[in-house]
C-alpha cells in the first residue's frame, strides 16, 4: 500500500478524532437514567432493569458501581441519586454509603420512599468509580437486595469530557474502517470517505446520553478492529471463487463491511435497549444448565406454554464459556449469521440472475426493512437466527443443484436442520417449505449437469427434518395439551371477519415490510418467474415459496394460529425486489430515477428504524 493511501486513511482518523474532541466540548453533565433505559454502559453490579407499575429501576447490591471514564482530573464532582429505599414493616432503614475509587465520601440512612441523596468530592483522575453501598436483604430466589436506583446525575469537573482518550479511540476506529474499506477493493477516496462518514456517526452517538463518559469509545475502536479481521477473512475465501470478477468480489466484500457495522454498531451501542434480551438469556443459561426443552409463557388469559427450540443457544454457548455476557454473545451471533445471510444472497443473485447489483440491492432490502430492526429491538433473537440460517440453507440448497458438490448438499442439511430447530413458527414453515423444495426439484425443474448427484440434497434434507422431528418429540406433550384451546381460541380479527382481519394483515405488512419493498418484490417476482416458474431450482423454490406465503397469509386471516410468514418471507421479498430494482436502473432516465428514489427511500427507513431502537423504542 502506497504512503499516500496510508496518509489519506491517516488523515480519515485525524478528522474524526477532531470531531470526538467536539463531541467531549459538548457533554455536560452526566445522567445515568435508569427509569429510561439509558444505564447500561455505565453501571456495574447492579441486578437487571425490572418494572413496577410504570417505573422501571435496579436494584443494587451490596456494592453496586456506577462506572464514568475521561473526566478531568481535578475539580469538584457534585452526584445526586435518586434512590427508593423499600423495606418490610418493623425492619430498619439500610445504612448507605457511596464511595469514590473506594473512598467512602458519603454516609447516611435510607429514607422511606423515594429519595435524592446529594453531596460532592474533589476528582482525584480521569476515572470514577462511584458506589453505592447498603445493607441487603434476602428477596426470593436467593436475591439479595439493597435499594431501587431510578436515576444518579453527576455534574463533572470543567462541565464536559477530557476528549484525550474519546479522541484517540474514535481516530483509530475511523482509520481502522478506512482500512476495512481499502481490504475490501474500495478506491483510496471512497475508503477514507468511508471511514469519515462511519466515524463521525460515532462521533455522534457519543455526543448523546453520556456516552462520552463511558467507554463506548473503545468498544467503536474494538468494533473497527473486528471488521478489518472479517472482511479479510471474506477476501480470503472469495479469492479461492473462480466465478466472481474483481469488481463483484468488491461488491461482495462492501456489503459484509458495511451490513456488519451498521447492523454490529447499532445493536452493540449501549443506547440499544432489546426487549427481551435478558429472556433471551435466560434460556440460554436454562440450556447450559442442560434443559434441551425451554419454554415461555405468553401473555394470554390463561397464558400458553410456548416451545422455546435451543439452536441459537447451542451456537452461542462457545462464546460464553469464554467469558463473554450472554447477551452480548447473542447479539454478536445473530448479527453476524444475519449479515453472512445478506452476502449469501448477493451471491446467489450473481450465480442465477447473472447480476451482483440485483444481490447488493437485495441485501439492502433485507437489512433495511423495518422488521428487520424491530425484530432485533423486540430481542425476537431466535426467529431472527431462524430466518438467517434459513436464508443460508436455500442458497445451499440451490447451490447443491447447480454444482453437485457434497459440499453443499451437506451444507443445505445443516442450516435447514439448525433453522428448524431454531424458532418453533420455523418448524411449520419449514416443514412445509423443505419437502416441497425437494419434490419440485425431482418432480418438476427439468434434469440439470448435476441431476444425477440431486439425491444427495435429498438425503440432506431427509436427515435434516428427520431429526428436527425427533428433538420436537420432546415438546409433544407440551402442544397437545394446548393444540386444542389454540385452535378453538377467539382471533383478534374474528369481530370484524374476513375483511377486518385483511386490514389488519395489510396494515402490518406496511408496518414491517413497506409497500415499496413489496411493490417492487411484486414487480421483481413477475419479471423473474413470468414463464419459468420451475425452470431451474431456484425458480421452483422461489416460486413454492411464494405459494406457502399466501398460504400462511390465508391461515392467518381465518384461523387463531399466529405464524409469522412475514418474516420469515423475507429473503425472498429481498430478493426479488432487488432484481426489479437493478433491472429499472437499465431502463432509461426514468428507470433509473424511480429506482434511485426507491433504494434512497429504503436506506433512510433502515437508518431511521436503527436510531429509533437506539434512542426510543422500549425507553
Amino acid at each position: 500500500m502506497s504512503f499516500s493511501r496510508i496518509a489519506l486513511g491517516a488523515c480519515a482518523g485525524f478528522l474524526v478524532a477532531g470531531l470526538a474532541a467536539i463531541s467531549a466540548r459538548l457533554a455536560g453533565d452526566i445522567v445515568v437514567d435508569v427509569e429510561h433505559g439509558y444505564d447500561s454502559a455505565f453501571v456495574d453490579r447492579f441486578h437487571p432493569r425490572e418494572r413496577a407499575g410504570d417505573t422501571y429501576f435496579r436494584w443494587s447490591r451490596d456494592r453496586s458501581y456506577v462506572v464514568l471514564h475521561n473526566l478531568r482530573a481535578s475539580g469538584p464532582v457534585k452526584v445526586e441519586v435518586r434512590l427508593r429505599v423499600i423495606r418490610a414493616s418493623g425492619v430498619p432503614l439500610p445504612q448507605l454509603s457511596f464511595t469514590a475509587n473506594d473512598v467512602t465520601v458519603h454516609r447516611t440512612v435510607g429514607r422511606p420512599g423515594e429519595s435524592i441523596y446529594g453531596f460532592d468530592f474533589p476528582s482525584t483522575g480521569s476515572k470514577l468509580r462511584l458506589g453505592i453501598e447498603s445493607e441487603t436483604f434476602e428477596a426470593g430466589g436467593g436475591r439479595f437486595l439493597g435499594v431501587q436506583v431510578l436515576s444518579v446525575r453527576i455534574s463533572p469537573p470543567g462541565g464536559r469530557a477530557r476528549p484525550v482518550y474519546l479522541s484517540l479511540w474514535l481516530g483509530l476506529a475511523a482509520a481502522l474502517l478506512s482500512l476495512a474499506a481499502r481490504v475490501a477493493g474500495l478506491g483510496p477516496w471512497s475508503a477514507a470517505g468511508s471511514g469519515v462518514a462511519l466515524g463521525g456517526v460515532f462521533c455522534w452517538l457519543v455526543s448523546l446520553r453520556s456516552l462520552a463518559y463511558s467507554g463506548y469509545a473503545l468498544q467503536v475502536f474494538l468494533l473497527a478492529a473486528a471488521t478489518v479481521v472479517l472482511v479479510a477473512l471474506g477476501r480470503g475465501l472469495l479469492r479461492w471463487t473462480t466465478t466472481l470478477m474483481d469488481s463483484e468480489r468488491r461488491v461482495v466484500l462492501a456489503v459484509l463491511m458495511f451490513s456488519f457495522v451498521v447492523k454490529m454498531g447499532a445493536i452493540a451501542c449501549p443506547l440499544w435497549l432489546s426487549s427481551d434480551a435478558d429472556f433471551q438469556a435466560n434460556r440460554l443459561s436454562e440450556f447450559m444448565a442442560g434443559n434441551w426443552y425451554p419454554s415461555s409463557v405468553t401473555q394470554h388469559e390463561p397464558p400458553f406454554r410456548i416451545p422455546y427450540p435451543v439452536s441459537l443457544f447451542a451456537v452461542t454457548e462457545p462464546l460464553v464459556l469464554l467469558g463473554m455476557d450472554r447477551v452480548a454473545a447473542l447479539e454478536s451471533v445473530i448479527v453476524l449469521f444475519d449479515v453472512i445471510a445478506g452476502v449469501a444472497l448477493v451471491l446467489l443473485s450473481r450465480r442465477v440472475l447473472y447480476d451482483i447489483r440485483a444481490g447488493a440491492l437485495a441485501a439492502l432490502v433485507y437489512h433495511a426493512v423495518p422488521v428487520s430492526f424491530l425484530a432485533l429491538s423486540a430481542g425476537n433473537f431466535t426467529n431472527v437466527f431462524a430466518v438467517s440460517t434459513l436464508t443460508l440453507g436455500f442458497a445451499a440448497f440451490v447451490a447443491a443443484d447447480i454444482r453437485g458438490r457434497p459440499a453443499f448438499a451437506a451444507a443445505a442439511g445443516v442450516f435447514s436442520l439448525v433453522s428448524l430447530a431454531a424458532h418453533f413458527g420455523m418448524l411449520l414453515e419449514g416443514g412445509l417449505l423443505w419437502p416441497l423444495w425437494v419434490g419440485s426439484l425431482f418432480l418438476l425443474v427439468p434434469p440439470g449437469p448435476s441431476a444425477k448427484k440431486r439425491s444427495r440434497v435429498a438425503v440432506a434434507i431427509g436427515v435434516a427434518l428427520a431429526a428436527a422431528g425427533i428433538y420436537y418429540l420432546g415438546y409433544a406433550s407440551l402442544v397437545t395439551e394446548q393444540w386444542e384451546r389454540a385452535l378453538g381460541r377467539e382471533s383478534e380479527s374474528a369481530g370484524g371477519g374476513v375483511g377486518y382481519g385483511l386490514a389488519l394483515s395489510l396494515a402490518f405488512l406496511r408496518e414491517q415490510v413497506g409497500w415499496v419493498a413489496l411493490v417492487a418484490a411484486a414487480a421483481g417476482g413477475a419479471t423473474v418467474l413470468r414463464t419459468r416458474w420451475f425452470s431451474s431450482a431456484f425458480h421452483a423454490c422461489l416460486s413454492v415459496w411464494i405459494a406457502a406465503t399466501a398460504a400462511f397469509f390465508a391461515l392467518d386471516l381465518l384461523s387463531p394460529l399466529e405464524i409469522r410468514y412475514w418474516f420469515q418471507a423475507l429473503p425472498v421479498v429481498a430478493l426479488l425486489a432487488g432484481a426489479y430494482l437493478s433491472s429499472a436502473f437499465s431502463r432509461g432516465g426514468m428507470g433509473r430515477f424511480a429506482a434511485g428514489a426507491a433504494v434512497l427511500y429504503l436506506s433512510l427507513v433502515g437508518l431511521k428504524e436503527a436510531v429509533e431502537s437506539m434512542l426510543y423504542r422500549y425507553h
